[in-house]
């Protein structure tokens, strides 16, 4: 699954480029975009923040057209909650979209080239996650 994998690669990541403690919870947060985890109601000792990831959309973008260019796209939901009061502290969206083909030309090969955009765009949404989310402060304003 797409989002297990994503899931992964943040946390791996999370855990080389951060002082924070990152582990994964299987299954535990939303299994619809739509649904609310309230996490304050959960057994979840030594952990004081979630961070939900969603993909939310997922696929070609281009003209509707016979063979268009388009190109390969993930969308991905990041919130991050505290875990005692269910305060959300951040939530974005994220996105990757990689070069435009020829829509014929990502078909080849049983979609391999659409696979392998797809794939290309894991590294760039983790880094993505865990420098806005964790390494990038805001800075106060007067």
């Amino acid at each position: 699954q797409p989002q297990h994998t994503i899931r992964d690669a943040v946390v791996q990541r999370g855990r080389e480029r951060t002082p924070f403690e990152f582990v994964a919870l299987a299954d535990l947060g939303p299994q619809t975009p739509t649904a609310v985890v309230r996490y304050e109601a959960q057994d979840l000792p030594n952990i004081d923040t979630i961070l939900e990831l969603q993909v939310a959309k997922g696929g070609l973008k281009g003209p509707w057209e016979i063979d268009p260019s388009s190109s390969a796209f993930i969308e991905m939901r990041a919130r991050l909650i505290r875990v005692s009061d269910h305060t959300v502290l951040y939530d974005d969206t994220i996105s990757c979209r990689s070069e435009e083909r020829k829509y014929t030309a990502w078909a080849v090969q049983q979609g391999q080239p659409l696979y392998e955009a797809f794939i290309a765009c894991l590294p760039r949404l983790t880094e993505k996650v865990i420098d806005d989310f964790f390494l990038v402060y805001p800075l106060a304003t007067k």
